[in-house]
């Protein structure tokens, strides 16, 4: 198996981080990878660094774009991708040389149309604060897939460890939401299970996810009044929802697995709404969706005790 793997890169502000990218790219032992990188209009020496880079290697394509957030960037990027095959990667995060082996050595064996690998968590301060790393059957139920992208230390709802056919998503005309800045990852996710029959899971611990304090979601405690970004979690939950409802690869999806995630965005939603005082029509949707799962919220271990009392805070 020497078919060409594609790996789109979004970049803004990661000069810093280029060389160790390349470093890892030029240690890979499956060697035949073409790196899409789209710069976002970064401020630094990123766009500089890699026009230079461009001009070494040639299986680098570098596309520039003004700020136009993560999303566009990506989608540029699977146009402009030439493989068979789609991983998506960060340029600050790192990976293992075996990254895109491994992968792609899993969808031939299995022959499956998803594979998700092992992956740690960590800063650059304390080092590494998470771990994941679980075998299941290798032709998993779909329901079981989505289960385990609604968790947050599970499979996960990002897309770097996992490897996609490109032309399920090419057939299928799958792009990132521009207008969702939280959870376009799990988005895209869903709707490409929705169009497959198969995935599997592998052991391998072969990505390494830096954690930053800048993120959308981890900013909030420090911030002064609401952002309304933070709303398109909950569209994206309602997406994939709908997603689920009409898939075409005729699977019948069991919604309520999406339940207690959906509660759980609705829930911190809805505290953070009531802690700026922000007026949105979006706060009466959740507390009737609250209200209309209250006895799931009874007796369901998917919520914590604190999540229960501030179900009961958050619709008065």
């Amino acid at each position: 198996m020497n078919k060409l793997v594609s790996i789109v890169v979004p970049v803004y502000n990661e000069s810093e981080f280029l060389d160790s990218f390349f470093s890892m790219i030029d240690l890979q032992t499956y060697t035949n990878v073409e790196l899409v990188m789209v710069d976002d209009g970064s401020t630094d020496d990123s766009w500089n660094r890699l026009k230079n880079q461009s001009k070494l290697q040639s299986n680098l394509q570098i596309i520039h774009q003004d700020n136009n957030g993560v999303s566009v960037a990506r989608n540029k990027g699977l146009e402009a991708a030439n493989g068979q095959f789609i991983v998506f990667a960060d340029a600050d995060d790192s990976f293992e040389p075996e990254y895109i082996a491994e992968l792609v050595r899993a969808l031939v064996v299995y022959q499956t149309e998803l594979v998700v690998c092992g992956y740690t968590e960590f800063n650059t301060t304390v080092g590494e604060t998470f771990r994941h790393s679980d075998t299941i059957n290798p032709q998993c139920d779909l329901n079981e897939a989505v289960l385990r992208i609604m968790k947050h230390h599970c499979m996960c709802s990002a897309l770097w460890n996992k490897i996609f056919i490109a032309n399920v998503i090419r057939d299928h005309g799958l792009k990132f939401d521009p207008q969702i800045a939280v959870g376009e990852d799990l988005l895209f996710i869903i709707e490409y299970i929705s169009h497959i029959k198969s995935w599997c899971e592998i052991s391998d611990v072969l990505y390494h996810y830096r954690i930053s304090d800048g993120g959308t979601m981890q900013n909030y405690k420090s911030v002064n009044q609401f952002s309304p970004s933070w709303l398109s979690e909950w569209t994206a939950l309602e997406k994939a929802n709908l997603t689920l409802m009409h898939p075409t690869n005729d699977y019948q999806f069991d919604l309520k697995v999406l339940r207690d995630k959906r509660l759980r965005v609705a829930i911190k939603l809805l505290g953070r709404i009531r802690k700026f005082r922000f007026q949105t029509a979006y706060a009466s949707v959740m507390r009737g969706y609250i209200r209309s799962q209250w006895m799931h919220i009874v007796v369901t271990k998917g919520l914590s005790f604190k999540q229960k009392i501030k179900a009961i805070v958050v619709i008065l």
